[in-house]
C-alpha cells in the first residue's frame, strides 16, 4: 500500500487512534483494517518547539539524575518520522540530547573532576581509572573532536561552559562519561568506534538491571 496513507488520528491531547493496514504476508490479522484507540501521557503537535518539548518532559527528570535517579530517553517511529531531528535537532534549535547535556553541565558547574579518578563500569558500578585506560578514552575523545568543523556543529550552549551558572554541591566532584550506541536489526553497536576499528567491532550485550 501507499506510504502516504493516514495512520494516526489525534482525537484530543491525550488520545490517538492508530490504523493498521494488512499486508500480503500478514497471516495473523484479518483482511480488514484494524482501528485502535490509545491513551497517552501527552501529545505534542507540529507547532511544539524543541525547547518546549524539553521543558515539559525532560527538564525535571534530568535534574533528578543528581539525586540518584536513572533516566532512559528513546524514540520510536517509522523511517523519516522525525526521530533523529527530535533527538539531535539543529545548531540553531538543539534537540533533546544536547539540551539534556546542557542541563547536566549546568548542574555540574565548575566542580569537574580534572583527575578523573573513577570510570563507570556496567550499570551502577565504578572502577578506579589507570593511566593506560584513561589515555585510550582521551584518544577517542580527541578523535571525535579533531575536526574544527565537527566542533562547530556542537550547540553553542554546550561549548560555552564558562558561561554556566554553578548549581552543583560545593564538596562534590563530577566526571561525565558519554556512550553512544545504536540498536538496529536486534544488534547493539558502539557508534564512537574509530573507522579503523570498525571491522573488529563486536555487538554489545544487553544486560538487565536487577534493581529496576
Amino acid at each position: 500500500r501507499s506510504e502516504n496513507q493516514k495512520l494516526i488520528d489525534i482525537i484530543d491531547e491525550k488520545h490517538v487512534a492508530v490504523k493498521l493496514y494488512p499486508t500480503i504476508n500478514n497471516t495473523i490479522r484479518t483482511l480488514q483494517t484494524s482501528y485502535n484507540e490509545y491513551e497517552v501521557t501527552q501529545i505534542f503537535d507540529d507547532q511544539c518547539t524543541q525547547k518546549e518539548l524539553f521543558e515539559q518532559i525532560l527538564a525535571q527528570p534530568t535534574n533528578e539524575i543528581f539525586t540518584g535517579s536513572n533516566l532512559l530517553l528513546c524514540t520510536l517511529g517509522l523511517t523519516n518520522s522525525g526521530k533523529t531531528h527530535t533527538m539531535f535537532g539543529t545548531t540553531d534549535e538543539p534537540g533533546l540530547i544536547p539540551k539534556c547535556l546542557h542541563r547536566i553541565f549546568l548542574n555540574v558547574g565548575s566542580n569537574i573532576d580534572e583527575k578523573v579518578l573513577f570510570k563507570p563500569i556496567g550499570l551502577e558500578n565504578l572502577m578506579p581509572t589507570i593511566d593506560c585506560d584513561l589515555n585510550v578514552e582521551v584518544a577517542v575523545r580527541n578523535y571525535i573532536f579533531k575536526d574544527e568543523k565537527q566542533r562547530m556543529r556542537l550547540p553553542k550552549l554546550i561549548q560555552q561552559q564558562n558561561t554556566f551558572e554553578d548549581l552543583s554541591i560545593e564538596d562534590e566532584r563530577y566526571s561525565i562519561w558519554i556512550s553512544f550506541f545504536e540498536l538496529y536489526n536486534e544488534n547493539i553497536v558502539d557508534l564512537l568506534v574509530q573507522p579503523k576499528y570498525m571491522k573488529m567491532r563486536k555487538n554489545l550485550r544487553l544486560m538487565q538491571n536487577e534493581h529496576s
